[in-house]
């Protein structure tokens, strides 16, 4: 906390549901010529994020009929594993391949 106001992390880390699970679902466009790049690069995120403490599902899939579409699916235990994961440099070297060409989460609220 700085000059007495809350971060906008610090906030979230001090709601009270941070000890709830977080389920988010992506879906990540990769850029024109770049989908065999992005399979690898999120398989690799993949290996990588389910050894995490606090995770509970990192899977993803790619579409048939688009191939340059991937559906992500995470589940982390709660608000602080999904931000340290954000955070761990195997994360961090995905996100620097600069390969989507667009990120949009999903509106997971259907999902109990």
């Amino acid at each position: 906390m700085q000059g007495g106001a809350m971060t906008k992390g610090e906030q979230g880390l001090s709601d009270s549901k941070t000890d709830a699970p977080v389920r988010k679902i992506v879906r990540i466009y990769a850029k024109a010529g770049s989908e065999g790049t992005m399979r690898a690069a999120l398989r690799d995120l993949q290996d990588a994020t389910r050894r995490e403490d606090g995770c509970r599902e990192f899977t993803f899939f790619q579409s048939l009929s688009e191939p340059g579409a991937f559906l992500l699916m995470e589940d982390f235990d709660n608000v602080t594993a999904l931000n340290r994961h954000m955070a761990l440099p195997h994360t961090q070297a995905f996100f620097a391949l600069n390969l989507a060409a667009a990120i949009t989460p999903l509106d997971a609220g259907w999902i109990s």
